[in-house]
């Protein structure tokens, strides 16, 4: 059985506000390379500080924010955002 992905409200609201190329280019990244990787967890880097425990992968200017869920083989994608805005408060 492989990861599944899923992805929070206040993501897809993120991913939503994206212009067509970038949310495009989003999705492609998630269900296309994510979804289908053996083992998803060696695309992303860890965060730390008071994001310790979550990761991040990188589509273009955009990061995508996650927690995995091991026991349950979840992707859970709770943010996405440029780069200068994603790691900000709000």
């Amino acid at each position: 059985m492989g990861w599944t992905i899923e992805i929070a409200d206040i993501a897809l609201a993120d991913i939503k506000k994206l212009g067509k190329a970038d949310r495009d280019r989003v999705l492609k990244f998630i269900y296309e390379r994510l979804q289908n990787h053996p083992d998803p967890k060696r695309l992303a880097e860890p965060l730390f500080g008071s994001f310790a425990g979550f990761g991040r992968f990188r589509v273009g200017d955009y990061r995508l924010v996650c927690r995995f869920l091991d026991r349950r083989l979840v992707i859970l994608i709770v943010r996405v955002k440029h780069r200068r805005d994603v790691y900000r408060p709000g």
